[in-house]
């Protein structure tokens, strides 16, 4: 959905015309399909989605081809990246990619995870944890509810006020587009556990599946 069903009232601004279409339950209009030339959704920049000391970020996506470099979301800076913080989310050669800038004041250190294993034309599910509290300092990727890497992180992830992107590079909306269908973006303020995130996989809708107090945005 174009309207941000969380607490911040972060709608989403449709660019180019990506074209509403059934989710993976078949209900009409749920999901989104972006077309790789020039779709693409954003939501201007906002505090609580500097992620921080903590947050998970989840979202499905059903990809025409896994091949090309395709950005799914993400508020990163142009590369070589900028040393201003910021995150992505990415899907190359059929493996999830995260890339984050991580450092409270300036960040410095830049942090890769590169997994998995994404079929075409197959609805996976793609999460992101993140947790900077000593001794869990640490970025896990998962798919389809299972992790996939992870990487102990020395900070915080660093912050930036670029806009958030969905569906193309942050820094060039032009570029590195994606080609298929996203749906059901989460964006919680805490380390979702992995009890959680299965539950998330599962589409379990009772339980811990239903921690809206912890959820800044559903798109």
């Amino acid at each position: 959905s174009l309207a941000d069903l969380g607490p911040n009232f972060l709608d989403l601004t449709n660019s180019n015309g990506a074209t509403p279409v059934a989710d993976r339950f078949g209900n009409t209009d749920f999901a989104y399909q972006f077309d790789g030339i020039d779709d693409y959704m954003s939501t201007p920049y906002n505090p609580v989605l500097s992620l921080g000391f903590g947050a998970t970020i989840s979202m499905w996506v059903n990809l025409n081809d896994v091949t090309p470099n395709q950005v799914l979301l993400g508020n990163m800076s142009a590369p070589p990246f900028g040393q201003d913080g910021g995150y992505l989310i990415s899907v190359v050669n059929g493996q999830v990619v995260f890339d984050a800038w991580v450092g409270a004041i300036a960040p410095t250190m830049q942090y890769t995870l590169s997994a998995g294993n994404v079929q075409p034309n197959q609805w996976t599910n793609i999460a992101v944890t993140f947790m900077s509290a000593q001794p869990n300092n640490y970025i896990v990727l998962h798919q389809d509810g299972q992790v996939i890497d992870s990487t102990f992180v020395s900070d915080l992830l660093g912050t930036n006020t670029n806009d958030l992107v969905i569906g193309a590079a942050t820094w060039a909306t032009d570029t590195l587009l994606t080609t298929g269908m996203i749906d059901d973006i989460k964006i919680y303020n805490r380390r979702v556990n992995n009890e959680e995130i299965t539950a998330i996989f599962n589409e379990v809708v009772t339980g811990v599946n239903n921690f809206k107090t912890n959820r800044l945005t559903y798109f």
